[in-house]
C-alpha cells in the first residue's frame, strides 16, 4: 500500500529542506564536492550509453543511404518492380527520418552534458534565498522539489515503516552524511525526549497511584481476614482454603530459595564458635592459627575481666581477720609425742588419739611390708615408682606402663577440676 498522509509527506519533505539547507550553510564545499561526484558518475554513464546508441543511429543512417542506392539501381535496371521500390523506399524514408530524429536528440543531450556541472551552484543560491524554513509554501515546494516516490509500506499500527524518496531540482536524490545532525534536530530531540521523561513520570505516578489502591485493598481485606480468624469466624472452606495457600506459598519460597542457592557458589564453613573451640582444647583436638588465636584472645580477654571482678570485690570487703592456723593431726601426734617424751603429762584424748594414730601407721607399714613381700605386686606400688625414678633407678615395662596410666588419670582429674573452676569462676564473673 503506498498511501501516505498528505500532513506527513509535508513535514517530512519540510524537515528534509531543513537539514540539506542547513548543511549547505555549514558543509557549502564539502556539498558541491558530493554532488558533482555523484552527478559526474550519473551523466558519464548517461553520456557513454547516449554515444553509444549515437554510433549505432549513425551507423544505422549510413547502411540506408546505401539501401536507397541499390534500390534505385535494381528499379533501374528492372530487377524491381515500381510498386515495390515505392514501399521500400516509403520505408527506408521513414526510419532515417526517426533516426534523424534520434541523432538530434542524442547530439543534444551530449552537447548540454557540460552545462549540468553549473546546477549546484544554483541549488546553493536557491537555498540563500529562503531564510524562513517554519513552513512548506507552494512556491518553496516548486523551486526545490523536483518529484517524490512513494513506496509501499511495511507493517501496520505504530511500527508501519514506508520509503519516500525526495529529488530536488538541480541535484536530484541527494543523501546527506549518517551523523550530520541539524540544532533544529537536537532541539526537537530535546523536546521529545522530556515529553518522553513527563509521560514516563506520569505513567510512573499512575502505576503508583494503582499499586497503592491495591495493596491498600489487599491490606484491608487480610485485615478483616485476620480479624474473623482470631475471632473463629472463618468457614471450613475458608480455613482449608488459607492452608492450601500457606503451603503453597511455602513450597514456592523453598523452590525460590533452591534455584537462588543453585544458582550461588557454595558457602565457605562457618567458623566455630567459642564453646566449639573450647570443647575441641579439652578433648585434645587440633587448632588452625586463627582458632588459637581467637581461642587466646578470649582467654586473655576472660582472665582481664576476672581480675578485674576480684580487685573490685577486694576492694569492697572489709579485711578479712587471718585465720588461725589448726593443727594436722600429724603435727598434733609429733606435739603429743614431745611431751610424753619430755615426760609432761597429757589427757585421755590426747593419749587415745597418740594411740589411733599409732595403730594406723603401723597398718600402714604393714599393707607396705605384705607388697613388699609379694614380690611382682608390690612393683606396681606408686609410691616406690616414684621413689625408684626420684633415685634415677630403671623400671620394668610393667612399672612404666602403670606409671603412665596413672599420670593419664591423674592429669585428666585435674583437667576437669580446672575446668569446673573455671566455670564457677566464669558464673561467678557474670554475676
Amino acid at each position: 500500500m503506498h498511501y501516505i498522509p498528505t500532513k506527513n509527506l509535508e513535514k517530512l519533505i519540510l524537515n528534509v529542506i531543513r537539514r540539506i539547507s542547513w548543511y549547505v550553510q555549514e558543509s557549502e564545499k564539502e556539498l558541491i564536492q558530493k554532488v558533482r561526484e555523484l552527478s559526474s558518475i550519473q551523466q558519464e554513464e548517461s553520456v557513454k550509453a547516449c554515444k553509444r546508441k549515437l554510433r549505432q543511429s549513425e551507423k544505422r543512417y549510413a547502411e540506408l543511404d546505401g539501401l536507397v542506392k541499390k534500390l534505385y539501381e535494381s528499379n533501374a535496371t528492372g530487377k524491381l518492380s515500381d510498386r515495390h521500390f515505392e514501399r521500400l523506399l516509403a520505408d527506408y524514408d521513414n526510419e532515417q527520418s526517426e533516426l534523424e530524429t534520434v541523432i538530434t536528440e542524442l547530439a543534444t543531450q551530449i552537447s548540454t552534458w557540460s552545462e549540468d556541472k553549473l546546477k549546484t551552484e544554483k541549488f546553493i543560491e536557491l537555498v540563500k534565498r529562503y531564510t524562513d524554513f517554519s513552513e512548506l509554501t507552494t512556491p518553496m515546494l516548486n523551486e526545490f522539489v523536483e518529484r517524490v516516490y512513494v513506496h509501499e509500506g511495511i507493517g501496520r499500527g505504530k511500527a508501519r515503516r514506508q520509503r519516500v524518496d525526495i529529488h530536488f531540482n538541480f541535484i536530484g536524490a541527494f543523501d546527506l552524511p549518517a551523523d550530520f545532525i541539524t540544532p533544529m534536530e537536537i532541539e526537537e530531540q530535546r523536546q521529545a525526549e522530556e515529553e518522553q521523561a513527563e509521560k514516563a513520570r506520569l505513567r510512573k505516578e499512575r502505576e503508583k497511584e494503582r499499586y497503592t489502591a491495591k495493596n491498600e485493598k489487599a491490606r484491608q481485606k487480610n485485615k478483616e481476614f485476620q480479624s474473623r480468624k482470631k475471632a473463629g469466624l472463618l468457614t471450613p472452606e475458608e480455613e482449608a482454603a488459607y492452608q492450601a495457600r500457606l503451603e503453597y506459598n511455602r513450597m514456592k519460597n523453598k523452590e525460590w530459595r533452591d534455584k537462588r542457592d543453585a544458582d550461588l557458589p557454595p558457602k565457605p564453613p562457618k567458623p566455630l564458635t567459642l564453646a566449639q573451640i573450647a570443647e575441641r582444647v579439652k578433648e585434645g583436638l587440633p587448632l588452625t592459627e586463627e582458632e588459637t588465636a581467637k581461642h587466646e584472645a578470649y582467654k586473655a580477654r576472660k582472665n582481664a575481666q576476672f581480675k578485674r571482678w576480684r580487685a573490685a570485690k577486694k576492694a569492697s570487703e572489709p579485711p578479712k581477720p587471718p585465720k588461725l592456723k589448726v593443727p594436722t593431726k600429724k603435727e598434733r601426734y609429733n606435739d603429743i609425742a614431745k611431751r610424753k617424751k619430755a615426760g609432761l603429762p597429757i589427757t585421755q584424748e590426747e593419749q587415745e588419739l597418740h594411740e589411733a594414730y599409732r595403730e594406723e601407721r603401723r597398718v600402714c607399714h604393714k599393707k607396705w611390708r605384705d607388697s613388699q613381700a609379694q614380690g611382682a605386686d608390690d612393683s606396681l606400688a606408686i609410691a616406690d615408682i616414684k621413689k625408684r625414678i626420684r633415685d634415677n633407678l630403671p623400671l620394668t615395662p610393667e612399672q612404666t606402663a602403670f606409671h603412665a596410666e596413672w599420670k593419664a588419670k591423674t592429669n585428666e582429674y585435674r583437667r576437669e577440676h580446672y575446668h569446673t573452676k573455671k566455670a564457677e569462676m566464669a558464673v561467678a564473673v557474670g554475676q
